[in-house]
């Protein structure tokens, strides 16, 4: 399952990089996240709620940041399982310069496992993107309010 977006910010792509890798900003911007631990220098366990169609519950994982080239791009894997299967996912973030603004664009591919592969693309994607969507919802907020 691919999900692209691009996502405006009205700072420049070195406070939007530094804001976006902060521990407690990751935090408080993944939907339903209960618990967020960093285990190792970027690596994190996390425990989320999330519901996708009619499944819904709580998923244990993990995230790590690879690849980082400040403040241009990074990728993040992300591997979780929960009463209805897995999911394993990897994103490009790239940071673009607007005339001191910024855009991120991001590129990813995720694979499910168990019920929520059998429930597909035709309703995996959209919950996904709606999740994402409401990340750079909340990451916006954190970087272009004074």
């Amino acid at each position: 399952m691919k999900i692209e977006g691009r996502y405006s910010f009205f700072s420049g792509p070195e406070l939007v990089w530094a804001r976006l890798l902060e521990t407690e900003v990751l935090a408080g911007c993944i939907p339903g996240c209960r618990e967020f631990t960093a285990i190792a220098e970027d690596v994190y366990e996390v425990v989320i709620n999330a519901g996708f169609g009619a499944f819904s519950g709580t998923f244990t994982g993990s995230i790590k940041v690879v690849e980082r080239d400040a403040p241009r791009s990074f990728r993040m894997l992300v591997e979780g399982k929960g009463p209805a299967g897995g999911l394993s996912g990897d994103a490009l973030l790239t940071f673009h310069d607007i005339g001191g603004a910024t855009e991120i664009e991001l590129v990813s591919d995720a694979k499910a496992t168990g019920i929520l592969a059998r429930l597909g693309q035709r309703l995996m994607a959209p919950a996904a993107k709606v999740m994402i969507d409401k990340f750079f919802d909340c990451l916006h907020e954190k970087v272009d309010t004074p």
